[in-house]
């Protein structure tokens, strides 16, 4: 008799899924509509994997960008490769000013984010940050991965937030996902 409770309950979550994916497909149709040109910011970890699916599977005019840091493992370019075959998209990847990190790694080293807070700081600003400022220029809306669950400084993550920074909205359609629901 347990064959069948547990047939019901693959059956439940399946369902909830496929709820939850329905709800997230129509939250990006909007964002596409209503702030085009919207992007995805992938770092192609599994939550940024589940939304390039969407986009893709639904035709959905959202292009995606990543940032290359400088420091990805060979793993995430080959990742990069292998979406960019399966889903037939077009992945635009955003570099560091090759001029600033040059200065940035003569003045500090390599590996200088290890040697304190202000060194990190100062890294992700010329890996990070001032490639993100360019990836967001003269787009209606960016999409992110984030959810809730990942970590206690995601806890208060909204659906929609407004980012100052590049004065436009962010949206976070995975934000209410669970570690099995992604």
């Amino acid at each position: 008799s347990r064959l069948p409770d547990a047939a019901s309950g693959i059956a439940q979550d399946r369902s909830r899924l496929d709820q939850r994916a329905s709800a997230a497909v129509e939250l990006l149709r909007g964002i596409a509509v209503k702030h085009a040109p919207a992007v995805l910011a992938s770092s192609f970890g599994a939550e940024d994997m589940v939304l390039i699916d969407l986009i893709a599977r639904h035709e959905l005019p959202i292009r995606v960008f990543s940032i290359d840091t400088g420091r990805l493992p060979e793993e995430t370019h080959a990742l990069v490769e292998r979406a960019r075959e399966r889903y037939g998209l077009a992945i635009d990847i955003y570099t560091p000013d090759t001029r600033a990190l040059q200065i940035f790694v003569r003045e500090h080293g390599q590996n200088a984010f290890y040697r304190g807070v202000d060194l990190r700081r100062a890294c992700c600003a010329v890996r990070k940050t001032e490639p993100l400022a360019r990836a967001l220029v003269a787009k209606g809306a960016w999409i992110t991965g984030l959810r809730r669950s990942q970590s206690v400084t995601r806890s208060e993550v909204a659906v929609e937030e407004f980012d100052g920074a590049h004065g436009l909205p962010k949206f976070n359609p995975l934000v209410d996902w669970s570690d099995d629901d992604v």
